[in-house]
């Protein structure tokens, strides 16, 4: 402000001083963050752009201000070409005329120098002719040959099931086949032979004569007509006749071959006069019992033990070699069978006690031990089948861990030195090491202080009652006007 003065000589000037000054805009300004990495391009080929950022970070409780600079730039990448296909070719011809087939088209990629493949396929296919297609039944049976020798003919038919009747397709092939049959010439009959002999001498025998059906290869007699065998009666006279064969003797031998006979009689007629009439032996002699006498076969070899220790049974067989369907009967026993493996078995003691676990929390091991015994002493653990030793998981409960630190507190003081503190929490099972509370110095500028008084000005008047003042600075920043 200004002092106005009347015109007036040795008149005391304005009291007061002429200018007043205050501190404002106490804020802290704002700041820039670092700029972040450059993004990824917006295109891999033919030009795109990326960019990076950064903030604009503003005090704690201030007004916000802006930084006054971009924070944002872009440029521009990837302007090398980008590969292209080709057009597409036209589809295939389709792999099925029903059915259900391919057909396929294909690009090709054009490619610039230094540049990738082109995104996408260079093939497609897709299904066609998906009808379904006409299907054969299954052939009828063969019909009955036309003849039965020297060549006919035989037929079989079957028949096209279209899936509609508006269907344009077709079965491939024919509906009816035919083939030869019986080929074979027809049989013929050979002349009749001389008749045989007549089967007896007498007392009415049989006499034969024979003739052969001539028929080509594979083919079969019964094809030609009428009879290949003609019998007749010969010798009808009475006849001396044998009686009925008594019943054999016994063997002389039940095994091993003996011999058994029987016998007959010549009976003659009234006209005979010699038993020589008779055909035949009065007497006949045959072997039996050929078969070879019952024997044991040595023993065979003692089967395995069926326990490998504690008592087991071992057993070995023999075979009767005797005459089949015979009575006979081996003497003595068939299977013999013995004791084996009578020392006690080999067995696992009891588990020992658990070892402590290996770790206290987080999931740690224990285990436990066994030995072989045979009666109380150990043996090799081979000889016993099992583990001798088991694991098993143990505290399994989460370890007591600390969680991150609290962001720290604002600091107790807003000048001059304080403090700030920070916390952080334990999870787990147990205690945690180390304190879960922290506690640093903080000073976030220093509190203005005044300055000594200075020396007292000159008064202001020389009488009558002047002013006079002295000053002091709070601060480093502090500004005061002249007196």
């Amino acid at each position: 402000r200004d002092c106005i003065l009347p015109d007036v000589r040795n008149v005391q000037q304005c009291p007061g001083p002429d200018k007043i000054s205050e501190e404002c805009n106490e804020d802290p300004c704002p700041s820039l963050t670092e700029w972040s990495d450059w993004s990824e391009c917006s295109l891999t080929c033919g030009g795109g752009t990326r960019s990076k950022r950064r903030e604009c970070v503003y005090p704690r409780n201030s007004v916000k201000n802006d930084c006054l600079e971009r924070l944002e730039i872009s440029e521009s990448c990837n302007q090398q070409v980008c590969p292209a296909f080709t057009e597409w070719t036209d589809w295939t011809e389709c792999t099925k005329t029903c059915g259900g087939g391919v057909r396929k088209k294909v690009r090709e990629c054009v490619l610039p120098k230094s540049v990738g493949g082109c995104l996408g396929d260079s093939e497609y296919e897709e299904a066609c002719n998906e009808q379904s297609c006409p299907v054969w039944t299954d052939w009828t049976e063969w019909t009955e040959c036309t003849k039965s020798c020297d060549g006919g003919t035989q037929r079989r038919e079957r028949k096209c099931v279209l899936p509609n009747e508006k269907s344009a397709l077709f079965c491939p092939g024919p509906d009816n086949e035919e083939r030869k049959c019986n080929l074979n010439r027809c049989p013929t009959w050979t002349s009749w032979t001389e008749w045989t002999p007549c089967t007896k001498t007498c007392n009415s025998g049989m006499k034969t004569k024979l003739r052969e059906c001539i028929i080509p290869k594979y083919g079969n007699q019964s094809l030609c007509e009428g009879e290949s065998l003609r019998n007749e009666v010969c010798n009808t006279e009475e006849c001396p006749s044998w009686t009925e064969w008594t019943d054999w003797t016994p063997c002389t031998k039940t095994c091993g071959g003996g011999s058994r006979t029987k016998v007959r009689e010549c009976v003659l007629p009234k006209s005979g006069t010699s038993e020589t009439l008779c055909v035949g032996e009065k007497e006949a002699t045959e072997e039996c019992n050929l078969d070879t006498c019952p024997d044991w076969t040595d023993w065979t070899e003692w089967t395995p033990c069926t326990e490998t220790c504690g008592g087991g049974n071992k057993k070995r067989t023999r075979e009767c070699i005797t005459q089949r369907n015979g009575d006979s009967r081996c003497e003595g026993e068939r299977e013999e069978v013995a004791t084996c493996n009578e020392e006690n078995c080999p067995a696992f003691s009891s588990w020992s006690e658990w070892t402590p676990c290996s770790k206290s929390c987080g999931g740690g091991v224990r285990d436990r031990e066994r030995e072989c015994q045979v009666d109380g002493e150990p043996v090799c653990t081979c000889q016993c089948f099992g583990p001798i030793q088991e694991f098993e998981s143990c505290s399994q409960d989460q370890c007591p861990e600390w969680s991150e630190w609290n962001r720290w507190s604002s600091c107790s003081v807003t000048c001059g030195e304080g403090t700030q503190t920070r916390v952080r929490a334990c999870a787990g099972v147990g205690e945690c090491p180390g304190e879960e509370r922290e506690e640093r110095e903080c000073k976030e500028r220093s509190c203005p202080t005044w300055s000594p008084w200075g020396d007292w000005s000159s008064c202001s008047a020389s009488c009558g009652k002047g002013v006079r003042d002295r000053v002091r600075k709070c601060g480093s920043s502090a500004r005061y006007l002249d007196s």
